[in-house]
């Protein structure tokens, strides 16, 4: 059986909630980003450490709200690939009208190579 995870990549919102502020006047900084892919790090690692098959991301850009920050899932998924053993890593989805179709299937076709074909393509 496969067994995959799901994660939008979101900063730490230590004030999210109903009583927290409205999200479209949510404002995260730099310090948060870094701190919501040090988190992608410890679940890719956990996952794997699991067993888990594939971490799913979402493509997404200019979230200053905090929601879904990863602009680039290749550059993540071989970042992570180095960090793990096993765990594959899929794009749910990566935004196509925003890339050029010859460089995302390059640069999908490296990070596949680079992974040891651990990368799984979602458009």
């Amino acid at each position: 059986m496969r067994t995959d995870v799901f994660f939008f990549g979101t900063v730490p919102m230590p004030d999210a909630g109903a009583a927290g502020p409205v999200p479209t006047e949510r404002r995260y900084g730099v310090d948060a980003v870094r701190a919501g892919y040090e988190n992608q790090v410890h679940w890719a690692e956990t996952a794997d450490r699991l067993g888990y098959d594939t971490f799913w991301s979402t493509e997404h850009h200019f979230q200053h709200e905090g929601y879904e920050i990863i602009p680039n899932l290749l550059m993540l998924g071989v970042a992570l690939a180095g960090r793990t053993r096993n765990l594959r890593f899929g794009q749910m989805f990566n935004v196509v009208p925003q890339w050029h179709p010859i460089r995302l299937a390059e640069d999908f076709a490296m990070a596949d190579l680079l992974t040891g074909g651990r990368m799984v393509f979602g458009v």
